[in-house]
């Protein structure tokens, strides 16, 4: 069997929400331990779940035509949407 492979690429609002997000746990609610176990699971979540491809995640709907699909991924609370 044929396993495919699968290039991880983040759009620049990924990592302004997400940086974003970060800092205000970190800084605004002086929690840095909680905001770096998030970043750890926001990265753990996305690997594994790549591991199985992209159609593991939910997909988004949308009206315009897009090349490349948006799916959403959880990681406990905290919700983003990627493109795969």
């Amino acid at each position: 069997m044929i396993k495919t492979t699968y290039e991880i690429r983040y759009l620049p609002l990924f990592y302004r929400e997400l940086e974003r997000d970060i800092s205000h746990i970190a800084f605004k609610l002086l929690n840095p331990d909680a905001a770096n176990k998030l970043l750890d699971d926001v990265e753990s979540a996305i690997i594994k779940r790549l591991e199985d491809g992209p159609e593991a995640f939910e997909k988004i709907p949308t009206k315009k035509k897009r090349r490349i699909p948006y799916y959403r991924i959880y990681v406990n609370r905290f919700l983003r949407t990627i493109p795969a």
